[in-house]
């Protein structure tokens, strides 16, 4: 068995929750350890944390090691790249910058770009924020790109630099109606970011920063890697495990899949997205069902996502799962998932340092169960 460390922390100590006492859950520490040493056990990765959120109890436990041999176990300090949950704090920011009245989810986006930029419609329908929001305005996963010889360095800053995107942009076409068709699309969320950016003249890890890392005490969050951090940074590896490369993504893919945490950190954004405010529930709001869709291409995880939200994906309950809430992500080494159950008080974030997208599955699948143990029907 590999070694394992696992703490639970009370509201007051994780939350600053002056005057809370320690609520000790025992079931909470239990199956968070027991199932934890499962899912790593599937999952052939160097490392993994999983933090598990009931009521005002967090349970963090950390398996394997954050670097192949160097004996150190991951934590909930350890820092990690959460991928394309940072899809999920954008559809937050989206959701604050709607309640302010800074933007509206009808606008097109056209309205907040640069002027003379040039934007795609289909048959007179255009793109709106929540078509972006949604996955839904007709845009591919990922910008193509013609790789040239010789360019060397990070590839995501020649490539994916802002004015790429913005160049096609002016220069694509729909291939059908916004809004017609979920499509999951790494570009859509970075030119969301890059909106939302303008829209509140500011940039998109200043939001991040103002509007839920700071108030939250999310310390170990944002957009790009401190040098205090990097002596708890967990390394990423391939399917292999061998190191990934380190990439970071152009400034303009921050909010598609650019953000640094930990699970302390996750754990905070879990409790503050179970409370609910203004930002969170417009975010969480399903407002796209699957039947509205003439197609849905790659948005289902372990289950078919039911309804979409603005960066969050809904799953139905099942006669085995609570209804959850829940979005994954990938990049540079690490698979991440982020779920709660709404109304329940319970949610849970767990990070492998492997890129092992079937071995993901099961560790998803694994997660929803621990879940459902813990909030039965």
């Amino acid at each position: 068995m590999r070694l394992f460390t696992v703490s639970i922390m009370a509201a007051s100590l994780v939350f600053g929750g002056a005057g809370q006492s320690r609520a000790q859950d025992a079931a909470l520490d239990t199956l968070t350890r027991v199932e934890g040493e499962g899912i790593f056990a599937q999952s052939g990765a160097v490392g993994m944390v999983l933090g598990v959120v009931r009521g005002p109890n967090v349970s963090v436990a950390g398996f394997g090691e954050t670097e192949k041999g160097n004996g150190r176990v991951p934590d909930g300090r350890t820092v990690v790249r959460i991928g394309s949950i940072s899809k999920a704090f954008a559809g937050e920011i989206l959701g604050g910058l709607v309640a302010d009245g800074t933007v509206r989810l009808t606008d097109p986006i056209g309205r907040h770009l640069p002027a003379g930029q040039t934007v795609p419609s289909f048959q007179g329908r255009g793109i709106t924020l929540l078509d972006l929001a949604t996955h839904s305005a007709g845009f591919p996963r990922d910008m193509p790109v013609t790789e040239e010889a010789g360019v060397t360095g990070n590839p995501y800053v020649h490539y994916y630099s802002r004015d790429s995107y913005y160049a096609y942009l002016g220069r694509t076409t729909l291939p059908y109606a916004p809004g017609r068709v979920a499509a999951y699309s790494n570009y859509g969320f970075g030119l969301l970011g890059d909106i939302m950016g303008r829209a509140a003249g500011k940039t998109f890890s200043a939001l991040l920063a103002e509007r839920i890392a700071g108030p939250l005490g999310m310390t170990d969050t944002g957009t790009a890697l401190r040098d205090d951090q990097r002596p708890r940074f967990m390394t990423g590896y391939n399917a292999d495990n061998t190191p990934a490369e380190p990439l970071d993504g152009s400034e303009i893919m921050q909010a598609s899949g650019g953000i640094f945490s930990t699970a302390d950190d996750m754990a905070r954004w879990l409790r503050h997205n179970l409370a609910g405010t203004d930002a969170t529930t417009l975010a969480q709001a399903a407002y796209r069902s699957r039947q509205s869709f003439d197609a849905v291409v790659a948005l289902d995880a372990v289950l078919p996502m039911a309804a979409i939200g603005l960066g969050w994906e809904t799953n139905a309950a099942t006669d085995r799962t609570p209804l959850i809430i829940q979005k994954t992500g990938g990049f540079s080494g690490f698979l991440t998932y982020a779920a709660f159950v709404p109304g329940r008080g319970l949610g849970a974030f767990v990070v492998v340092n492997r890129m092992d997208l079937p071995a993901f599955f099961t560790i998803m699948a694994k997660v929803n169960g621990l879940m459902s143990a813990l909030a039965p029907g």
